[in-house]
């Protein structure tokens, strides 16, 4: 399916670790006879054949279990010469892969991940997470390892050197033991499959190598209770390897799930197709990333294979040292769905969903259950941007409430959300919002509602609603921090009324409390970092004698200090001739163009509404236009 092509040239096809920041390829590795061995995957018809490698002068590294192939360094011309041998089903390059991406609370708990906690933590599931390693010491972590090992540099120790698979591993199971972060599936234990170098980059031969090890396990034998439920994949790439398709279908015949990230190759245009490889393969989980506000993540890839979508923006997990940090991208999607999924691989198993009576859940199952519970996000049903939607861990992991008609009127009033502004700082007076919802069949009349800080086990307080059936309400208390500490601060909204479903009766979120800042010194005052528009030129075109023209707009932004910005996002509307709103960076010499073809009509006019820079604040105010055509914000172009 993906033969070698005939040249000596190795090719580096670029996986990358789900990142935002991409990473550059590793250098191909050569065999010690020199620069003329290549390295390659060798398929063959009946089992591996060693003899026929080394007879050829090819020097094996690996034999794989579950596949009839070996991972090699040979010659180009020796590779031609077993392409034409009947023995040899297949002979592929061995590309490089990378990290896909930067780019923890707030995602478990907006896929409902803590609710089950009370009645399921993933106990007795394994996960594997094949990436750069594990933090295996860190102490949301420790105790969740239960091995693995490390096959880009062939040693039992799969320490990760990088710090991207432990932020995975973080999302999954970090440990539910007071400190630090909680995993979507916190008695999950986690394989630690090293296959990617300290710069985030592998190779194909090494993931293949590592998703075999997942299936089969510890003890290398397949059917026993240490093989991997679930494999997590924060990797990828845009060219297919027949190997790697291979290695993820005999994981799922073979009782494992597979997850991967789509990718962060996302542009403007939602209807391109660019997943990557192997979440694009039939047999794989493609998960897409949201934001906090369940909206598609920019850099999030889209295409027919999406299925599902998770959080992925500013996700705060462990990494290396001990520490925590945040990171985005489809990486940190991809393990929030592997938790999800460990979830329901630890639940007892629904008759409907149990289609060869076996009692337990095996891949398909799993996955079928985590689309249909997923949250509709986008299109209705499935579709390239979202999938079938955001993973809701508590619908896939929790059985429903009873609707018998025998039974009495069902009663359920959920703690929706809490939410405060964060950071604040120390004395200030904090609002804090808190939303209920009454999913019943009756009222719930004098409710009470308790506000409390976890971390200081504090009451914050407390308030008296109604909520009645098919309704939901809002409150808000305000908060004086002035004797609280300084630091991460959990508070929690729960109520204390028996319903029928208690998994939902309360809500946390996290706020961060800063020490009063110092006034700055008045001989230094601090100098506002903003932006403005430095520039609107306009220029037009006929096109023959049509009656239609051309309209071209060049917009020059600026600094406080008039030194021009790269990489600032200008969105502007346009009105007349053509409508709309349009966006788009700047380049490095602070411009960027808008251009508009065939228009019709005899004038059309482009308004700048923004400038979008993360370290600048847009000054409307500071607009102008060097030769006056304009004022800086607005500006009309005539036929």
């Amino acid at each position: 399916m993906y033969p070698y092509s005939g040249t000596a040239m190795r090719w580096k096809l670029c996986l990358s670790l789900i990142l935002i920041i991409m990473c550059g390829c590793i250098p191909n590795r050569l065999a010690s006879a020199g620069q003329d061995k290549i390295s390659v995957i060798i398929g063959f018809m009946d089992g591996p054949d060693l003899g026929l490698v080394q007879s050829h002068g090819g020097q094996v590294k690996r034999v794989y279990k579950v596949m009839h192939a070996v991972s090699c360094e040979i010659s180009a011309t020796a590779v031609e010469k077993l392409r034409t041998n009947p023995a040899v089903t297949v002979i592929e390059i061995d590309a490089t892969a990378q990290a896909l991406g930067q780019v923890l609370p707030w995602g478990v708990d907006r896929i409902d991940a803590e609710k089950v906690h009370p009645v399921n933590e993933g106990i007795g599931v394994q996960v594997a997470v094949v990436d750069t390693g594990v933090d295996y010491t860190h102490p949301d972590l420790s105790a969740r390892y239960a091995g693995g090992y490390d096959f880009y540099n062939e040693d039992p120790d799969p320490m990760d050197d990088h710090s991207h698979g432990t932020h995975c591993a973080g999302i999954i199971a970090a440990s539910d033991n007071d400190i630090g972060v909680i995993g979507v599936s916190p008695e999950t234990q986690i394989y630690a499959v090293k296959v990617l170098s300290s710069s985030g980059s592998g190779y194909i031969s090494d993931i293949v190598a590592g998703i075999e090890w997942a299936t089969l396990g510890p003890d290398g034998v397949e059917g026993n209770q240490d093989d991997a439920e679930v494999i997590s994949l924060s990797l990828g790439t845009s060219y297919g390897s027949y190997f790697l398709e291979e290695a993820c279908k005999n994981a799922v015949a073979r009782g494992t799930l597979v997850v991967a990230a789509a990718g962060n190759s996302g542009t403007l245009d939602t209807t391109a197709d660019n997943v990557l490889y192997p979440a694009k393969y039939a047999s794989v989980i493609a998960v897409a990333a949201t934001d906090s506000g369940d909206r598609r993540a920019s850099f999030s890839s889209t295409g027919p294979a999406v299925e599902l979508s998770a959080p992925g923006v500013g996700i705060y997990s462990t990494v290396l040292n001990g520490a925590y940090g945040y990171k985005s991208g489809t990486s940190m999607a991809c393990p929030h769905v592997s938790g999800a999924a460990a979830l329901v691989f630890s639940s007892t198993i629904e008759q409907e969903y149990d289609t060869n009576k076996n009692g337990s859940w095996d891949p398909e199952e799993v996955r079928r259950r985590l689309t249909e519970t997923a949250t509709d996000l986008g299109e209705p049903s499935r579709d390239p941007v979202y999938g079938y939607g955001l993973v809701n861990a508590m619908a896939a992991a929790s059985s429903p409430p009873s609707t018998d008609p025998s039974d009495p009127p069902f009663s359920n009033v959920a703690v929706e959300s809490i939410s405060s502004p964060s950071p604040v700082t120390q004395g200030e007076t904090v609002p804090i919002s808190v939303t209920l919802s009454n999913s019943g069949e009756v009222d719930a009349n004098g409710l009470h509602v308790y506000i409390k800080d976890a971390s200081s086990l504090t009451m914050i307080g407390s308030v008296t609603l109604d909520v009645l059936r098919g309704t939901t309400a809002s409150t808000v208390l305000q908060w004086d921090t002035s004797e609280a500490t300084t630091g991460v601060h959990t508070l929690v909204a729960y109520h204390t009324t028996i319903d029928d479903y208690p998994l939902d009766d309360q809500a946390t979120t996290d706020i961060v409390i800063e020490e009063p800042a110092s006034p700055p010194p008045e001989s230094e005052p601090e100098i506002p970092q903003t932006v403005h528009v430095a520039d609107i030129d306009g220029a037009i075109s006929l096109i023959g004698k049509s009656g239609k023209w051309n309209a071209k707009f060049t917009l020059t932004v600026h600094d406080q200090s008039h030194v021009p910005l790269p990489g600032v996002l200008a969105a502007v509307t346009v009105t007349g001739a053509a409508q709309g709103s349009y966006s788009s960076a700047t380049d490095q010499n602070g411009v960027v163009v808008f251009e508009f073809s065939n228009l019709k009509a005899s004038s059309i006019t482009l308004t700048v509404t923004d400038l979008g820079s993360l370290a600048y604040t847009y000054s409307p105010e500071d607009n102008h236009d060097l030769d006056g055509d304009s004022d800086g914000t607005m500006i009309t172009l005539n036929r």
